[in-house]
């Protein structure tokens, strides 16, 4: 089932996301792994809604009785309502990467990109199998301001705007994980973020669900010539870096306020 959430995700994305849809796939691999699609539209009828995704519907209308929970087209008053109903935090370590419009537009690079999302899927399983696992080891975000142009600086990598997937891999950690498990659990779901690296290299990561050790982390968050403006006001107002985070502008690795990171 895994496999057929992805192809039809991967196959309409493009599609959708130009149409001006959002939303996310969750896609698990795992045996007995639940999948979840949830997209979202201000603007269209019920029944356009219904004829737009039928793809995913047609499919999910297939599958036993028992192993769906819903498969319907749902009004709601606003965002909030979307956001009580259908999005929960868990804690988890992250990855992510944004997968552009080239990487679906073509057939080549449409089949490049289904290749890399099987690799890493299979790379995105729990460190420890034995544990419950609460979340899908994958979602793929079609949330991106795709259709937003750009109309002045923004400290955000400009992968952003022609970006169709915000994928994630994750892997739960809990109350009683060892900083082995948890270190782990960083290089498992970065490790399955590298097969889309790869396609990719001119895009970039989300920094709020990124990978711990993210590489050339300056550039995937805030593209290159951002960075280099941003690093420049940073010296300007903050010279003695008194404000700083993990993977911020001017952020020092060996800063003793980091010493607690796996």
């Amino acid at each position: 089932m895994a496999e057929d959430f992805l192809s039809i995700a991967m196959s309409n994305g493009l599609k959708w996301v130009q149409g001006g849809w959002g939303g996310y796939v969750n896609v698990n691999p795992l045996p007995g792994g639940s999948n979840a699609v949830i997209f979202i539209h201000s603007n269209k009828t019920k029944a356009e809604a219904t004829s737009e995704m039928a793809p995913f519907m047609n499919f999910i209308a297939t599958l036993p009785n028992t192993s769906v929970a819903v498969n319907e087209v749902q009004t709601v008053n606003s965002f909030y309502d979307v956001f009580t109903q259908f999005i929960l935090g868990l804690p988890l370590s992250a990855s992510s990467r944004l997968l552009q419009d080239v990487n679906f537009n073509t057939s080549n690079a449409l089949a490049e990109t289904q290749r890399a999302m099987r690799s890493a899927m299979a790379t995105a399983y729990p460190v420890d199998p034995t544990r419950p696992v609460y979340g899908a080891p994958v979602q793929l975000e079609f949330a991106t301001p795709f259709n937003t142009p750009a109309t002045g600086g923004t400290s955000e990598t400009p992968a952003w705007r022609t970006a169709v997937v915000h994928a994630i891999f994750t892997a739960e950690t809990y109350w009683n994980s060892t900083s082995e498990e948890i270190a782990a659990s960083h290089t498992q779901v970065s490790a399955a973020a590298q097969y889309l690296r790869d396609i990719s290299p001119q895009s970039g990561a989300y920094l709020s669900e990124s990978a711990l050790h993210e590489p050339n982390w300056q550039e995937s968050f805030w593209g290159r010539d951002n960075y280099a403006r941003l690093s420049a006001l940073k010296k300007r107002f903050d010279p003695h870096t008194l404000l700083t985070s993990w993977h911020a502008i001017d952020f020092n690795p060996e800063d003793p306020r980091f010493a607690c990171y796996v």
